[in-house]
C-alpha cells in the first residue's frame, strides 16, 4: 500500500470518528433542549487517543 493511499484512509478513519463523537454530543444536545433527562452517570467512553489534528493531503 502507498504511503499516500494510508494517510488518506488514517484520515478518513479520524473523520468518521469525530462524526461519531459529534453525533453523540448533538444528541445529549438535543436531550438537554427537549427538557428531557440525560443520563450523566453512563458508564464512561473508554479512553481514547486524542484525534490528531487534520492535514491537508494534496493529490
Amino acid at each position: 500500500m502507498r504511503t499516500a493511499d494510508k494517510k488518506a484512509a488514517d484520515a478518513d478513519d479520524r473523520i468518521l470518528e469525530n462524526a461519531e463523537h459529534l453525533a453523540r454530543h448533538a444528541r445529549t444536545v438535543e436531550l438537554i433542549l427537549k427538557g428531557k433527562p440525560v443520563e450523566w452517570n453512563a458508564a464512561p467512553a473508554p479512553a481514547e487517543e486524542p484525534a490528531a489534528p487534520l492535514t491537508v493531503v494534496r493529490t
